[in-house]
């Protein structure tokens, strides 16, 4: 593309947070900014063949998913928990989600992009506490929820039900 990688690398992370909130449409538009930033002209070819790139290497951990991790959401979900992700990501990063096993597992996940507001700004957490408060599943007595954010449980929220 004519741009250093350690440039590239560098005016990437800088646009981190728009990337995670959602501000850049897609992937392409973030390396045409990076380019127009740099006074380059995009190669829309290359660009596909990066995007192209980038999902092959991001679809990987959807791939395959340990019994252990299947077997516990299950469980969970058996039990009447509401099991769901929150997670500063793009688009790009969790293209492969829907057609996962994962992706079939885990209820309303709450992507930053898609409510452009990223962990742990204010909107985010509102966005918690309203798929906790939802009426998910009426015809049960009580729905529990015990979240789990970045790897780390969080209680914040309590339970649902009793």
């Amino acid at each position: 593309m004519g741009l250093a990688e350690d440039y590239f690398d560098r005016e990437w992370r800088a646009r981190h947070d728009q990337r995670m909130r959602g501000e850049f449409p897609d992937y392409h538009s973030v390396v045409r900014d990076i380019c127009e930033a740099a006074k380059v002209k995009p190669n829309e070819d290359v660009i596909e063949e990066l995007y192209q790139e980038r999902l092959a290497e991001k679809s990987f951990g959807f791939r395959q998913l340990d019994a252990v991790v299947v077997n516990m959401i299950t469980q969970l979900r058996e039990l009447g928990y509401l099991v769901t992700v929150v997670s500063n990501t793009t688009h790009d990063e969790v293209d492969s989600w829907t057609s996962c096993q994962l992706g079939k597992l885990i209820s309303d996940p709450i992507f930053s992009f898609a409510v452009g507001s990223m962990k742990p700004e204010p909107k985010h957490s509102g966005d918690l506490s309203a798929l906790l408060r939802r009426p998910f599943l009426s015809a049960m007595a009580a729905v529990r929820s015990w979240p789990v954010l970045d790897g780390l449980v969080s209680n914040q929220y309590g339970r649902l039900g009793s």
